[in-house]
């Protein structure tokens, strides 16, 4: 007799992996508020501050005058000026 075709197993062909959607999903744009005004006004407050402080060293008009600290805290509140003004929006 002859075997039919038919007796064979089907092989079911799986797709592995998900399916993906054709629409896309965007989301908004995450945007900054506005920069509340106490940051510029301590940026500007500090570095003008740490200038004066080093000027005032220099013309030895602070308390024993020539001494390296004051510089230091000059630079100190200068750079933490620089810092606070990279964060204004």
């Amino acid at each position: 007799m002859p075997k039919s075709k038919t007796s064979h197993a089907k092989k079911k062909s799986k797709k592995t992996g998900s399916r993906q959607s054709s629409e896309i999903e965007t989301q908004a744009p995450l945007t900054p508020g506005p920069t509340s005004l106490a940051i510029p006004v301590a940026a500007i407050g500090s570095i003008l501050a740490g200038l004066v402080v080093i000027i005032l060293s220099f013309l030895e008009v602070l308390p024993q005058a020539p001494q390296p600290q004051y510089n230091i805290v000059g630079l100190v509140l200068m750079s933490f000026g620089f810092i606070v003004a990279t964060q204004i929006k």
